[in-house]
């Protein structure tokens, strides 16, 4: 499975120098590459999408150290208990 995008998509996320609260901005390479772990199945093909957000962000003047920051922690975390969560009491 792969990520869907439409043709209109121009991949302009939130640029980093915007006044909006450091805590969003930080979060969004994370959760960008964390939609990526848990919809893409195919490990080939998920490094292609990988390397694709990290030129989309960088572009959007993000750090480097924040992008690969975040791709790592995404990585580091469970595909299954992504795609099947666990319920909360």
């Amino acid at each position: 499975m792969d990520i869907f995008n439409k043709s209109t998509d121009t991949h302009q996320y939130l640029n980093f120098g915007s006044s909006h609260p450091r805590h969003v901005k930080r979060s969004i390479p994370y959760n960008l590459a964390r939609r990526i772990f848990t919809v893409v199945s195919d490990e080939e093909t998920r490094n292609q999408r990988l390397d694709e957000l990290k030129k989309f962000v960088i572009k959007q003047q993000y750090p480097y150290k924040l992008v690969e920051d975040g791709l790592k922690k995404a990585n580091e975390l469970d595909r299954e208990e992504l795609i099947n969560p666990k319920p909360r009491n």
